[in-house]
């Protein structure tokens, strides 16, 4: 029974249904040898190999694994040395990296039974040993202990191994008739904390209400503060509100309606965040079309979205493929916007409503749109406000590239708090000297950058620049200790389906290796196993993010929605799902979140998620590839 429970915990650590541990053998059982009756030490220690398939049921595994043990007994004095050369292992790398010693003895007890001093002793045995060890002891009652070298164990907090052993050992005594996967191997403290404590963190945020109402709130605050800088323009609060009102009353009156798609082919740009909050005031959803990709993407998107009309640039409508869609020229047309009354729309939007779609590349070759609801924008920019301490006065860079959901980010933690979004042209954008200089002379105080251009970035004196947000790819400790001194340094993880971050970490210099950190307000995150079941602290698993910010569903992809946005096993509202996101990760003993890697091959080009088998599908398809 203890090496079933032992062969089942290796098996839940590891995520594998094969699992091989180190088993001691006496070798004083094979016939003809009177090895009974000769002294020294016999032990030998081979490989036993165990299938812990989740659907077994307990006792005819239990009785399966003894068979197993029996039948090594003929061949229990044969030297490792020797299993090591027969296996396909190479040398210099050990066929196991734990062992279970079972005694039937206890020195203890033992010694206390000889005369004079004795009784009043205790006998412990100290081993240094290169494999983590399981020792156990059935002289009187069943006793357990560990031994490891902390190289072995790779973060994983082994003083919690005996608690999860004991817990599984009474889960098999108590319900014999179970199947592997039903199994508990947590006392109810450690579940709690996992599912309950470091998965969840509620807060208070308008969830009656959206972003732009909360804009709108701002404007009322301070009208006349800039609001954006851009090209030379400085618009305030209350400008910008009245050029979102005009063209969302010219959107409605297009007929657009309620969740209809409405693409913007724009650069970042002024007339870019015009347009997004006007989608949002007339109802409608915000698609954006990066004016500088592939026409057949472009084209794919419009249609698979749907887009009744295309807000655009003149200079990009040459870009903008045939379709159905009616396409507005913000700059040709400004006379009939402006002729729109400026007051605030009365429209009745709800946080539940679609906001905007992003696509992300697919497995399959054809990307995805992702449908993200006002509800997470709004707590994303409440989130922020409590997380990075910004204020009316800062300057916020607006840098991402808008089919980016960073670019979202950027325009919600400035507008949400009074503070001015600074847009610049292509070239001042350039990720190198030039995006220094431009930190330099707008005077920037936040911003939100990938590593990958930070590392760009020469490492200049930026004295204005009081917060960093580093996100969309792994963050190095050595960027952090080059950039995080002087400044408040974020790490932010969370993939567009979450509502663009799920959680954030304030980094030091010095500090070492970073983490993603906690769930942000209203957000959940959960490690777990295939069967979506939690997996111990230290132990990798996949990360599984629910809460408020969750995406409604994957457009027109049904099956890869039911896939990917699952019910959630631990709440009691059958409609509420989480995201199982094919990261690999796990709960550090402290509650922080680390990233591990992916379970696929998606990879990370400059914080755009890209899927190999898009690549793969395209070459495929070219009439030189076979």
């Amino acid at each position: 029974m203890v090496q079933g429970a032992w062969a089942l915990l290796l098996s839940r650590y590891a995520g594998r249904e094969d699992v091989v541990f180190g088993a001691t053998r006496a070798c004083r059982h094979f016939e003809g040898s009177k090895a009974e009756d000769i002294v020294g030490l016999l032990i030998n220690t081979l490989p036993f190999r165990v299938d812990v398939s989740p659907d077994a049921e307990l006792l005819p595994w239990l009785q399966g694994v003894r068979r197993r043990q029996v039948a090594m007994r003929p061949h229990e004095h044969i030297p490792l040395t020797q299993i090591q050369e027969w296996s396909e292992i190479s040398r210099g790398h050990s066929l196991f990296k734990s062992i279970l010693v079972f005694e039937n003895y206890d020195l203890s007890s033992y010694f206390r039974g000889l005369d004079g001093a004795w009784k009043h002793r205790t006998v412990r045995l100290h081993e240094k040993t290169n494999y983590i060890v399981l020792g156990a002891n059935d002289a009187d009652k069943l006793r357990l202990f560990v031994g490891y070298t902390r190289s072995l164990a790779g973060g994983l907090p082994l003083n919690h191994v005996l608690g999860h052993l004991a817990a599984l050992l009474e889960s098999m005594a108590a319900a014999p008739e179970s199947r592997l996967r039903d199994l508990s191997m947590f006392r109810p403290d450690e579940r709690r904390l996992l599912l309950e404590d470091w998965s969840d963190s509620r807060a208070d945020y308008p969830d009656d209400t959206c972003f732009h109402q909360l804009f709108e709130e701002q404007v009322a605050r301070t009208p006349e503060a800039v609001a954006v800088e851009y090209d030379g323009e400085r618009v305030s609060y209350g400008e910008l509100n009245r050029r979102v009102n005009r063209l969302a009353r010219y959107l409605s009156s297009l007929n657009v309606a309620r969740e209809d798609h409405v693409g913007v082919c724009m650069n970042s740009s002024l007339d870019l965040v015009v347009a997004m909050l006007a989608i949002f005031k007339a109802g409608a959803v915000y698609v954006p079309l990066d004016p500088a990709i592939h026409e057949e993407r472009l084209a794919f998107t419009i249609d698979d979205s749907g887009v009744r009309v295309v807000l655009a640039l003149k200079e990009f409508v040459p870009n903008i493929p045939s379709s159905g869609a009616r396409i507005v020229c913000v700059d040709s047309d400004v006379e009939k916007i402006a002729s729109q009354d400026c007051d605030n729309l009365d429209l009745s939007v709800q946080p539940d409503d679609l906001a905007y779609v992003l696509y992300t590349s697919g497995t399959t070759g054809v990307p995805k749109g992702v449908l993200n609801e006002h509800r997470g924008l709004c707590n994303v920019s409440e989130a922020q406000i409590r997380a990075l301490g910004l204020e009316a006065g800062d300057r916020v860079i607006q840098f991402s590239n808008p089919s980016f959901d960073m670019s979202l980010y950027d325009i919600l933690m400035a507008l949400r708090i009074g503070a001015t979004l600074c847009i610049g042209n292509w070239e001042e954008m350039l990720p190198g000297p030039a995006l220094a200089e431009f930190f330099r002379s707008a005077r920037i105080s936040a911003a939100i950058l990938t590593p990958t251009t930070l590392r760009s970035m020469p490492l200049v004196e930026l004295p204005d620049l009081k917060v960093l947000i580093c996100g969309g790819e792994a963050c190095t400790p050595e960027i952090v200790d080059e950039w995080a001194p002087g400044r408040r340094f974020f790490n932010v993880y969370g993939p567009t389906e979450t509502t663009i971050i799920s959680t954030c970490e304030e980094c030091r210099p010095g500090q070492g290796h970073h983490t993603l950190g906690p769930p942000i307000d209203n957000i959940k995150i959960y490690v777990l196993d295939e069967d979506l079941q939690p997996v111990p602290i230290g132990v990798p698993g996949e990360i599984c993010i629910g809460g408020v910010g969750l995406a409604r569903e994957y457009l027109n992809r049904p099956e890869l929605t039911a896939e990917r946005f699952v019910s959630n096993p631990f709440c009691s509202n059958p409609k509420e799902r989480i995201y199982r996101t094919g990261d690999r990760g796990r709960f550090l003993p402290d509650g922080r979140l680390d990233f591990i890697e992916r379970f696929d091959d998606q990879v990370k080009v400059r914080g755009i998620r890209v899927e190999l088998g898009e690549i793969e599908a395209c070459l495929r398809r070219h009439a030189a590839v076979a």
